[in-house]
């Protein structure tokens, strides 16, 4: 038999080495060559700072070697420093059309020191990551997360390819009866047969042929007994070739402590919160009116037919019209409207994209079904609800894997096209039926867990993300499903996991934004947390009080009311609309009985009063609101510097971006500003449109798009920048900050003023070492007075975002703008710099290319830019002056009899840098 596998090894490709990492060549991101390696004589080494989402590439593109399904690629990998680290491998290449095809190695990896080998099977599925395809790029990346309390540096040795002679894979571990038990499935990939040892144990595959083992960890059952609830407990299974340690595969297995759960129902609510509910409603004449509405609404889907889709849905994001990305409006299952310009789709993906209300309204149908169920306690509620668990849990298994482009692919769903979508659809699943739990027969509760929730459940768990939004989904889906079967691992892995609950929590910085930077998905993340939230503390869980480096659940409500405009809307920064904070006021009848802030109560007030939310848990009466955000503020965790010089709903605000990008929802827009009045949002962000239009790349992403400084007709880099400043006096604010290296070799930094309630000055500072094209535009909301005239500007209609402009003249001279028009207020902006520059005006896309809004752009080229602005609300035109002094610069406006001046030291000690004169 050992000659058997020796022959067998020697059939096998000698390994192809892509980099023995004895030099930094081909080598991406900045890494650097050390001399204490695994293999050799040198190793390539990566710092990761705390909280970062980084690592080093590789392009292989002159090994000439491309990996295939039949490859292992392998590599040596060490972690020194403090905490842990999560790996995942991105690999852009023909095997993976292109897209960032993405595998986990393994999460919350220890900075031991100790030397790994990383093994990622290339013929196994991969979760599909990037906006588009890069067909032209050959790209290996170790994609590296840490924590906020971590900072590691990450070595890596002896990159290559290997031939496979064997897979292998976890099925999963039980602990049953107080015995552990793990599964492996393992297959020999040669035409001869080979001998393994698997977890000690010698055993032989016949040639191409797989066998499950059951692996019993008996000598690990009194420490799973002895962990405390949501304890987990990790034990690596090992596979290798026989006499052959170096090609072991370690497979993780997790066991989480036993669970002391209370009766069902638990998730949603509870037995004891049944007289509560009525209660309530019978108190408070709008919740009165909301269970009379619940009832009435689980009568009528009483009565509805149980016609499941016979497929699952694609992505919203394609539900929108490409020339003009309007949205779509549904005529029928296979008629979808365009609602700007009226055209007609039909077909692939658009009839899928509507399968999703479908879906959504049968897991609706199961909660409010339960709730009837609960609150009046008459069984056919409960029995609906049943049927309908058991007709997914019959066809669960037929639905195709497929993602948003649909395609078998980890990262889709199979009732959804992204494991987003599975989540959003399993939790209301879950809460409905836990409901009714206790009147299903056994016979119907095993059938429903091991065909629908648990298969679901793994549908969701196979594909790994860091602290993400859709990480939060995807953890409150899982978590549920653990806590209705009193499934410890699987909660264990939602809260404790490598991507569970509590590492998400570090996703929140600590002025209560999520690290994303888009008010959209912080509300989403909100919408994410809670119902795992909500489960784990009716089942004693305690996740609201859980805290991390100061940081908590209770941040995410907090941020909004100090962050948000003075009409308590969010501005639409990065991939997001603007989120009106009434419109949370369901989330905050939540916060404000868990947390009882008084603040919260403002926002409940502002809404309607009449939220599911609000019926299960509601404070009646509302206790008296206290202010908060009245007045700006520098806030340095979540990167911006709000001016605002006066309380009430219209004061003036400007908000200057600066901080954190975003990651993959950020938007290339370092010192861009939004201007707010009255009511009315005058300095414009173009916000986000559906992902899956071109408007949405061409125009909402591109740093023309933004009040910001675009160098040669480029989008800026994805950096964060920093506050260099910020100081207030009697009626103004005012901030100084720089945008990082958002091009090589250019330095940018703004200050910004807001003199009173209508006057903003704006001082634009640029220097670079090479002659550059500066652009800085100001978008500005209404209609001009008078088209400005002028000859044409002569941009480029084949560059991104420049291409979306239209009108665009040369002002005569750098003449001044015209008036802009914007109910009630009409605005006059004025532009001057050191440096010759042209004027530039024209017409700029807001929601879609039929919606426009003025656009100034100040154009000049050069190694410096020193351009000062003033906007004024009042309607009065502004006369600017702009001149150097002692280290610094002096902005001059003066509008009617009223003269102000910002005097600008961007060297001087921070306290010193920004006056008012």
């Amino acid at each position: 038999m050992m000659f058997l596998l020796m022959a067998s090894l020697a059939l096998a490709p000698a390994p192809i080495v892509w980099s023995d990492a004895e030099t930094v060549t081909g080598w991406t991101h900045g890494p650097t060559l050390i001399d204490d390696a695994r293999v050799g004589d040198h190793a390539i080494r990566y710092h990761v700072p705390p909280g970062t989402m980084a690592g080093p590439g590789f392009d292989y593109r002159a090994t000439g070697v491309e990996p295939t399904a039949a490859h292992l690629l392998t590599f040596w990998y060490r972690v020194t420093g403090t905490g842990t680290l999560n790996l995942m491998i991105k690999l852009v290449s023909p095997l993976t059309e292109g897209w960032q095809g993405t595998w986990e190695v393994d999460g919350a990896i220890p900075a031991d020191g100790q030397w790994r080998k990383g093994v990622v099977d290339l013929g196994t599925d991969w979760m599909q990551w990037g906006e588009s395809p890069q067909l032209d790029t050959k790209l290996c990346m170790f994609r590296l997360e840490t924590a906020a309390g971590s900072e590691v540096d990450f070595d890596v040795d002896q990159v290559q390819l290997e031939a496979k002679i064997f897979r292998a894979e976890s099925l999963g571990s039980r602990f049953e009866d107080g015995r552990p038990t793990a599964s492996v499935r393992v297959e020999n990939l040669l035409a001869e047969p080979i001998d393994l040892v698997v977890s000690g144990a010698e055993v032989s595959l016949a040639a191409n042929t797989a066998e499950v083992f059951e692996i019993d960890l008996g000598h690990l059952s009194q420490r799973i007994a002895d962990l405390a609830p949501l304890a987990m407990l990790r034990e690596d299974i090992t596979v290798e070739l026989a006499g052959q340690p170096e090609s072991q595969v370690q497979l993780p297995v997790d066991f989480g402590g036993a669970l002391r759960l209370p009766p069902h129902p638990r998730l949603l609510i509870t037995k004891a919160e049944v007289d509560e509910i009525k209660a309530r409603a019978a108190a408070d004449e709008i919740l009165g009116r909301r269970l009379a509405s619940l009832l009435a609404d689980a009568d009528r889907r009483l009565e509805q037919p149980i016609d499941l889709p016979d497929r699952g849905s694609q992505w919203w994001h394609w539900y929108a019209c490409e020339d003009d990305g309007g949205n779509l409006r549904t005529l029928s299952p296979t008629q979808h409207e365009c609602t700007t310009c009226g055209r007609i789709y039909s077909g692939y993906p658009y009839d899928d994209v509507v399968l999703a209300s479908r879906h959504g309204d049968y897991a609706a149908r199961i909660r409010v079904l339960g709730l009837a169920y609960q609150l009046t306690g008459d069984v056919k509620y409960a029995q609906r609800a049943g049927e309908v668990l058991l007709a997914y849990a019959a066809v669960y298994d037929s639905y195709p894997l497929h993602n948003i482009n649909g395609q078998p692919r980890v990262g889709g769903g199979k009732v959804g096209p992204q494991t987003l979508d599975e989540s959003t659809w399993l939790i209301p699943v879950c809460q409905g039926a836990d409901l009714v739990w206790e009147t299903l027969s056994e016979a119907d509760r095993t059938t429903i867990a091991n065909d629908l929730l648990r298969p679901a459940a793994e549908v969701i768990r196979e594909h790994k993300m860091g602290v993400h939004n859709i990480q939060c989904w995807k953890n409150s889906a899982v978590g549920l499903v653990g806590l209705l079967l009193d499934d410890a691992g699987l909660v264990a892995d939602a809260v404790r996991g490598p991507s569970g609950y509590e590492n998400q929590i570090s996703g929140i910085n600590l002025d209560g934004q999520w690290y994303e930077g888009a008010w959209g998905y912080h509300t989403y993340t909100m919408n994410a947390l809670v119902p795992l939230t909500e489960a784990a503390e009716r089942c004693g869980l305690g996740l609201y009080e859980f805290e991390r480096d100061g940081k908590s659940l209770r941040l995410l409500f907090d941020g909004p009311l100090n962050l948000g405009m003075p009409n308590r809307v969010l501005p639409n920064f990065s991939d997001s609309g603007y989120v009106n904070l009434s419109g949370m006021h369901a989330l905050y009848e939540i916060a404000l009985r868990r947390y009882g802030d008084p603040r919260y109560a403002k926002v409940i007030a502002d809404g309607p009063k009449d939220s599911l939310e609000g019926l299960l848990l509601g404070v009646r009466p509302l206790p008296e609101p206290t202010a908060a955000g009245e007045l700006g503020g520098n806030y340095r965790a979540a990167g911006y510097s709000v001016l605002r010089n006066s309380p009430g709903d219209d004061a003036t605000w400007a908000c200057l971006k600066w901080g954190p990008y975003g990651g993959g929802h950020g938007h290339p827009d370092k010192l861009s500003l939004i201007l707010y009045s009255q009511g009315k949002v005058f300095g414009l962000d173009p916000g986000t449109a559906r992902y899956g239009v071109p408007i949405q790349a061409g125009w909402m992403r591109t740093s023309i798009a933004h009040n910001t400084l675009v160098v040669d007709q480029r989008n800026q880099g994805s950096v964060d920048g920093s506050t260099l400043g910020y100081a207030s006096g009697p009626g103004w604010t005012a901030a100084i900050a720089h945008a990082g290296p958002i091009y090589a070799g250019v330095d940018y930094r703004r200050a910004a003023a807001l003199v009173g309630d209508d006057l903003l000055l704006l001082l634009d500072l640029v220097e670079s070492e090479a002659d550059h094209t500066y652009d800085l535009p100001w978008h500005l909301a209404g209609t001009w007075d008078a088209e400005p005239t002028g000859p044409a500007a002569g941009l480029p209609d084949d560059v991104p975002g420049y291409s979306y402009l239209q009108d665009m003249v040369q002002l005569a001279d750098g003449a001044a703008v015209r008036g802009i028009s914007f109910d009630p207020l009409k605005l006059q902006i004025a532009v001057t710099g050191l440096q010759p520059g042209q004027v530039l005006a024209g017409n700029a896309p807001t929601a879609n290319v039929a919606d426009r809004h003025p656009i100034t752009i100040w154009r000049t080229r050069g190694q410096e830019a020193t351009v000062g602005w003033a906007i004024s609300l009042d309607g009065t035109k502004p006369e600017l002056n702009l001149e150097p002094v002692a280290d610094g610069y002096r902005l001059t406006a003066t509008t009617g009899t009223r003269t102000a001046t910002l005097v600008v030291r961007p060297d001087a000690p921070e306290d010193q840098r920004l006056t008012i004169e």
